[in-house]
C-alpha cells in the first residue's frame, strides 16, 4: 500500500487486518474450549500472548515482502516498452476515449517505445473547438497549427506547433510550445501502457508482469 498507494492495495490491507483479528480471536477461544475447567482463562491468555509475540516478526516480514514486490513491479513497469505498432495504435484509441479527445490524425511509435499521437488539419480544428484551453496562452499574432501528445514510461508531454507572425517585419516563424500533460488538465497517474505478460530477464529468468493491486 505504501509503495503503490492504490485503492486495491488498501483494501488488501483491510482484509489482512481482519484476518489477523480473526486469528487472534479464534486461537484463544479454541484453547479455552479444550482446556480443563478452571484453567480456561489462563489457557486463552497464554495462547493470545504466544501469538502476540510472533505478530511483530510476521508483520515485518510481510511488510518487507510488500516493499520488495512493489519495487519489482515499479521497475518492471518503468522498463516496459511497446514495440508493436498495432499495440501502440490500440492504446492510442483507448487514450483518446478515456480523455474525451477527438479522432487523431496519426500515431507514431519510436524505437525507444514512445507513443506519439498527432492532430493536424481538420482533426486539429475539432480538437481546438472541443478543448480551447489547450491553446490558451498564445499571443494575438500566434496561431497553433497542430498538436501532438508524447507518451513514454518516464514522462508524458504535449507539443503544440505554433506559427508567429511579425507584422512589422512581415515575416513569420515557427516554434514548439510544450509542457507536461498535467498543465492541460489531464489527471495524474501513469499514462503509458502496463505490461500484459511476463517480462523476460537475462539468463532465462522471468518476472510476472503484476497489475496494480496484485
Amino acid at each position: 500500500a505504501l509503495v503503490l498507494g492504490q485503492p486495491v492495495s488498501l483494501i488488501a490491507v483491510g482484509i489482512g487486518g481482519a484476518m489477523i483479528l480473526a486469528g487472534l480471536s479464534v486461537g484463544p477461544l479454541k484453547e479455552s474450549v479444550i482446556a480443563e475447567k478452571g484453567k480456561k482463562m489462563a489457557a486463552a491468555k497464554e495462547n493470545l500472548f504466544t501469538q502476540v509475540k510472533e505478530l511483530p516478526e510476521s508483520m515485518l516480514t510481510g511488510f518487507l515482502m510488500g516493499l520488495i514486490m512493489g519495487g519489482i513491479q515499479k521497475a518492471i513497469n518503468k522498463a516496459y516498452r511497446i514495440t508493436d505498432y498495432q499495440e501502440a495504435e490500440k492504446f492510442a484509441d483507448k487514450f483518446i476515449k478515456d480523455h474525451d479527445l477527438p479522432q487523431y490524425t496519426q500515431v507514431e511509435l519510436t524505437p525507444s517505445g514512445k507513443i506519439i499521437i498527432k492532430w493536424s488539419g481538420n482533426n486539429f480544428d475539432i480538437l481546438q473547438r472541443a478543448h480551447p484551453e489547450y491553446i490558451k496562452g498564445l499571443y494575438y499574432n500566434e496561431y497553433a497549427e497542430y498538436m501532438q501528445i508524447e507518451l513514454s514510461p518516464s514522462s508524458s508531454q504535449y507539443h503544440l506547433w505554433v506559427q508567429r507572425f511579425d507584422y512589422y517585419e512581415c515575416d513569420c516563424s515557427y516554434f514548439w510550445k510544450k509542457g507536461a500533460l498535467d498543465s492541460l488538465g489531464f489527471p495524474n497517474g501513469r499514462r503509458y501502457p502496463l505490461p500484459t505478460q511476463n517480462i523476460a530477464l537475462p539468463y532465462g529468468l522471468t518476472i510476472p508482469a503484476l497489475l496494480p493491486g496484485e
